[in-house]
């Protein structure tokens, strides 16, 4: 029995944990979880919530999900104005407390800086905005402080943000009409001046993961909404060099990938997290246009339980860890994630670790678990 236990022991310790010839290596864990909201109880977890440390505490707050039932099963999306707080203490996070927010909020993004967590965009039941504000855990006075912030020069959801050398760079995301490829830079020293525009992207997108190594941003994937309802999917993976004010292509993905999430290990490498790779959301699209103009009663019936069984038997998202390597420009899987990987979320990089905060694990399904993975590398 006791050699039996030491095996599985072994076998948990390779799937939490993978290491490839980069010398990187990820340890998993998910006993973090949202606590209860404040309005009855319960927390099926949130999908498109702003996230990010401050100081020792992480904050996740708004978010988005279908409480009372799945879409397809007339359940309705429900935005949130709840603020959770997590503290570290001596490398483990625990639960703080819960405060509600003025205004519901989910899907923008969000960026840490000294002065607190700038949340940008997104959208909630009246639109999509163009608001932003910072927010902050004054632990004095144990409470979440929100306070405005310069508004975007358009309002934009499902976009991205990097800061870098005092300056927030944004990307992308969806308007009201639209997918965007703007791409445009907000001196921290000088908010009064404004976003200014730069170079447009080399496509518009959204659900894409942006990231700084060195002078230059990162464009990862993504995809974008065409007119007829479908989407582009994208393996493409594009840097902006920041002295010359230019786009150049890198080496893509090895698929197609969007909604997933990613950090910088450091200034020449890229871990990227999940993701979907967009086989049934595809699928899933082109039901719905086809439902859209199919006429027939009883064909339009059909076409409706096809597309509802596809997204009750979604396989869930990509649990693959990818490694992007600056100087060898390639990608390299480097592991997986031996927990449902969330979609639709923000990876935070915090000391040694990534904290990927709740999030979309089956289509319209969410989780109230927060994973931590512990970085090694050489």
């Amino acid at each position: 029995m006791r050699i039996f236990s030491y095996f599985l022991i072994f076998l948990f310790a390779l799937s939490s944990c993978k290491t490839s010839h980069t010398g990187v290596s990820i340890q998993w864990s998910d006993n973090l979880t949202l606590p209860p909201t404040l309005k009855d109880g319960g927390n099926p977890g949130l999908a498109g919530a702003f996230s990010g440390v401050y100081r020792s505490y992480l904050i996740v707050a708004g978010g988005a999900n279908f409480p009372d039932g799945l879409p397809w099963q007339g359940g309705k999306k429900i935005y949130h104005n709840e603020a959770y707080v997590f503290h570290e203490e001596n490398g483990t996070w625990k639960s703080m407390d819960v405060f509600l927010l003025k205004d519901t909020l989910a899907y923008g993004t969000a960026i840490p800086l000294n002065s607190g967590i700038v949340c940008l965009g997104g959208e909630n039941a009246n639109g999509i905005f163009s608001n932003s504000v910072i927010l902050k855990f004054d632990s004095s006075d144990n409470q979440i402080i929100s306070t405005p912030f310069v508004p975007l020069p358009l309002p934009l959801t499902n976009l991205s943000a990097v800061e870098v050398s005092g300056k927030i760079y944004i990307a992308g995301g969806a308007g009201p009409d639209s997918v965007s490829n703007k791409f445009f830079v907000l001196d921290l020293k000088n908010q009064d001046g404004g976003w200014k525009e730069l170079t447009n992207l080399p496509k518009p997108v959204t659900n894409f993961v942006m990231v700084p190594l060195g002078n230059q941003i990162f464009i990862v994937g993504g995809r974008c909404q065409k007119k007829d309802g479908i989407s582009d999917l994208y393996d493409s993976v594009f840097a902006y060099d920041i002295s010359t004010n230019r786009w150049e292509e890198k080496h893509a993905l090895p698929y197609a990938l969007s909604a997933g999430t990613g950090i910088a290990l450091n200034d020449h490498q890229i871990l990227l997290f999940g993701g979907d790779r967009g086989e049934t959301f595809h699928k899933t699209e082109i039901l719905i246009q086809k439902i859209k103009t199919e006429k027939d009663s009883a064909g339009k019936n059909s076409l409706i339980s096809e597309k509802n069984k596809l997204q009750e038997n979604h396989p869930g998202f990509s649990k693959a860890v990818l490694l992007y390597d600056l100087k060898k420009n390639n990608w390299e899987m480097i592991g997986d994630i031996p927990f449902p990987t969330p979609a639709t979320t923000l990876a935070v990089k915090f000391k040694n670790e990534v904290i990927i905060p709740s999030g979309e694990i089956r289509a319209g399904i969410r989780t109230p678990h927060i994973l931590i993975g512990k970085i090694t590398t050489p």
